[in-house]
């Protein structure tokens, strides 16, 4: 849902609902899926540090190798901005 308002450019319902779907029990991977999308949508709003904190927690329990990549690329992305 976070990433359906953040398209929908509502940053605050959209945090709302990423902050929510962190706290659901769920496996490493779809962990990783919320914290991969809640680190591209902080950068996408200037926010570099919590992005890079973010992309980090999500590339340390990624562990399907074609999310670990998509992550691991996020996170690359946002080192040259930190």
């Amino acid at each position: 849902m976070g990433v359906l308002y953040w398209k929908d450019a509502n940053s605050k319902l959209a945090r709302q609902y990423f902050e929510a779907a962190l706290q659901q029990k769920g496996s490493d991977d779809e962990l990783a899926t919320v914290l991969n999308s809640y680190g591209r949508f902080e950068f996408g709003l200037g926010n570099i540090e919590q992005a890079h904190n973010y992309l980090q927690q999500a590339v340390q329990v990624a562990k399907d190798d074609d999310l670990l990549s998509d992550c691991t690329i996020n996170l690359s992305m946002i080192r040259r901005h930190v």
